[in-house]
């Protein structure tokens, strides 16, 4: 199993690409689960079956998908679109919800 933390976070596009291609090269080749951990939610989409989102403190999860899209991802734009809208209206709305239930406890 690979443990990932924000693996390619650092690297400028070019290099990112082919970092990602590489890992996804990996990962089918031997079989190897790999689990990503990123605030990137592009990089999740494209190299993802299953995204979990977490949030709060402590953190906890607030959604999950499936990804049933073959690799590349690179021609899947209007599925991944959908999917990058649905991940940020949860997001956003749990930290509307945290917000606020941080405003009414200071209240």
């Amino acid at each position: 199993m690979l443990l990932l933390d924000e693996p390619f976070g650092a690297l400028d596009e070019v290099t990112r690409a082919e970092m990602q291609t590489l890992l996804l090269k990996v990962v089918a080749d031997t079989g190897t689960a790999a689990v990503l951990i990123t605030h990137d939610i592009d990089e999740a989409l494209l190299l993802s079956d299953r995204i979990v989102l977490l949030g709060g403190a402590p953190a906890r999860q607030i959604g999950q998908w499936t990804l049933s899209l073959p690799f590349p991802r690179d021609d899947a734009v209007e599925e991944l679109g959908t999917l990058r809208i649905e991940i940020l209206t949860t997001l956003r709305n749990a930290v509307r919800r945290q917000n606020s239930d941080v405003s009414h406890a200071h209240a």
